[in-house]
């Protein structure tokens, strides 16, 4: 199968700049690229890599439960080499291959060099996509199937692309993705962790997963706990790589040299690159972060929320476009210590609680009721979306009534 040809001036200038980044790391014959890509941002990332002819490979393996979970992890993109035939069985890389039998790994085998020694004898240097291009000689294919790679994530933050020396392998790279899908962070700051961005809280059967079947050490009672780690996401390695030290960094990299990635603008938007010496040799074990990472990340995840907050201000009343960006931060941290005071703990309870007290000039801030409500609850973030979402139906009954009593 070819999939038709990308059209780059349909691309994002963005995108146009990432894809320009990394075909002139493919067209040196010393690099290799290969692209991390998030499952998550997609509704079916391993079907989108077959109609676009690419190899993938799944971060995550099968453990017996849900394939979703596959799905939206993490993937590994070889744009080296073709995606498997559609006559083979894709469960031997798109559910890792855990439950498959020796008769079945045998005779999977058996069709796979038959398929690839008939693409040979016809002419095809590549047996059918199952043997790599030599970007050396082929760089031509390989840029192209970083075209396809390029357009479906542009907009997206969902792609990190690893360059390292002609001699990193798709393999070599596999096993060092593998240990990073889990980290290991401080236990006092797991429990502050959103699920969107950064090291995410455990779920046990993504947890399975994502690690190998033998249990990591168990640094619980040295204060760290294991999370997942989202490297797929680009938004998510611009927040942790200026956070880490160059040990961290040399276990992050292992044997990559360079990190390409487009973050959403809120994070910096367009073509970041982050490079790394290999004369660091990376330690043993989990990658992880210390309170001082923790730290600088977290700083970083609050600002850009509270720039959230405030376009969502601007949007929402339109009062606030009357005020310069201090002002409007100025009001924007008195509204996020006023709702830390309640309880208030996610960026949408802080917006919903900003847009309150922007829309009421502060009066909402002097009625004590809903103070007291939100601040003794058991869930102060859902209690005030329950009272805001009340308003908006007494608000929505109101209006109607009046139409009501203007037509009648």
């Amino acid at each position: 199968m070819t999939p038709d040809a990308v059209d780059e001036t349909q691309l994002s200038s963005v995108a146009q700049a990432l894809l320009k980044s990394v075909s002139e790391l493919v067209s040196d014959p010393d690099q290799r690229v290969y692209v991390v890509m998030d499952g998550s941002q997609f509704d079916d990332l391993p079907k989108l890599f077959k109609a676009a002819n690419v190899f993938h490979r799944p971060l995550y393996r099968y453990a017996g439960g849900d394939y979703a979970i596959i799905v939206g992890g993490p993937w590994l993109i070889d744009p080296y080499q073709a995606a498997l035939p559609a006559t083979t069985d894709q469960r031997m890389v798109d559910e890792g291959a855990d439950d498959i039998s020796d008769e079945e790994l045998e005779a999977h085998s058996a069709a796979l060099s038959a398929q690839m020694v008939a693409s040979l004898e016809a002419g095809d240097p590549t047996g059918g996509g199952m043997l790599p291009v030599d970007a050396g000689h082929a760089p031509a294919l390989v840029i192209e199937r970083l075209r396809h790679v390029v357009k479906l994530t542009d907009g997206k933050p969902a792609a990190v692309f690893w360059s390292g020396a002609s001699s990193l392998s798709s393999e070599h790279l596999y096993k060092h993705l593998r240990g990073l899908n889990r980290i290991s962070v401080p236990k006092v700051w797991k429990d502050n962790q959103p699920t969107h961005e950064g090291p995410r809280v455990r779920n046990e059967e993504e947890f399975t997963a994502a690690g190998e079947d033998a249990p990591l050490e168990d640094l619980t009672n040295g204060g760290q706990e294991m999370v997942i780690f989202r490297h797929a996401d680009a938004n998510v390695m611009m927040q942790t790589i200026p956070a880490l030290d160059e040990v961290q960094l040399a276990r992050l990299f292992g044997p990559a040299t360079q990190l390409i990635f487009a973050p959403d603008l809120v994070w910096g938007g367009g073509v970041k690159r982050a490079r790394h010496a290999a004369n660091i040799k990376p330690p043993l074990g989990a990658l992880q972060f210390d309170p001082a990472a923790m730290q600088v990340m977290s700083a970083a995840r609050l600002e850009v929320s509270r720039q959230r907050v405030m376009a969502y201000l601007r949007e929402a009343d339109p009062e606030n476009n009357k005020l310069s960006d201090a002002d409007l931060r100025k009001k924007t941290l008195f509204y996020e210590l006023d709702g830390k005071e309640m309880g208030l703990r996610s960026e949408g309870a802080h917006a919903r609680w900003a847009f309150l007290m922007s829309s009421t000039d502060g009066q909402i801030g002097q009625e004590q009721d809903i103070r007291k409500a939100v601040k003794t609850s058991a869930d102060p973030d859902q209690t005030l979306a329950e009272i805001m979402d009340g308003m908006v139906r007494i608000g929505q009954s109101e209006i109607q009534g009046k139409r009501i009593s203007g037509s009648s």
